[in-house]
């Protein structure tokens, strides 16, 4: 009798070793899968910042391929702005010069349109004295001159 309360002490302890044993076992297949879980959600995670880390360094590529772009393009058109602008500064050199030079000959035109009204008026007075003139010749000689005079 002793070997079977021996045999039933034995597996009691047995049974209530193995009990906990199986809880301790279910309780770290628990946390097993837990941290597993959140190892595939961390990595999930890893994957998508890895993914955002590399669309954000295309982007950063992109955006200073288009910065040094521009920045070229500036330069280039502030280089046609000073060439544009020293055009223009000549070209209002160079009209200002015309318009003296304009000023200058329409200073002599007047002149001459002056000489040429003084010289029209003596030519019309002349003619009139020479009209006038022809009309005494008619009267002299329509008065009784002799052909050799008139």
């Amino acid at each position: 009798m002793v070997p079977l309360f021996l045999f039933a002490g034995f597996s009691a302890y047995y049974q209530g070793t193995l009990k906990n044993i199986s809880t301790e076992y279910d309780k770290n297949s628990e946390q097993l899968e837990k941290i597993t879980a959140r190892l595939v959600s961390e990595e999930a995670r890893s994957n998508e910042t890895l993914q955002l880390k590399e669309t954000v360094q295309r982007d950063k590529e992109a955006l200073e391929g288009n910065y040094n772009e521009i920045k070229n393009e500036n330069q280039v058109l502030k280089k046609e702005k000073t060439a544009l602008e020293q055009e223009i500064s000549s070209t209002k050199s160079e009209l200002s010069k015309t318009e003296s030079e304009l000023q200058t000959k329409k200073s002599e035109f007047d002149i001459l349109k002056g000489k040429f009204q003084q010289v029209q008026n003596s030519l019309i007075e002349a003619n009139d004295e020479i009209s006038r003139l022809i009309t005494r010749v008619r009267e002299l000689c329509s008065s009784g001159c002799s052909d050799d005079e008139c």
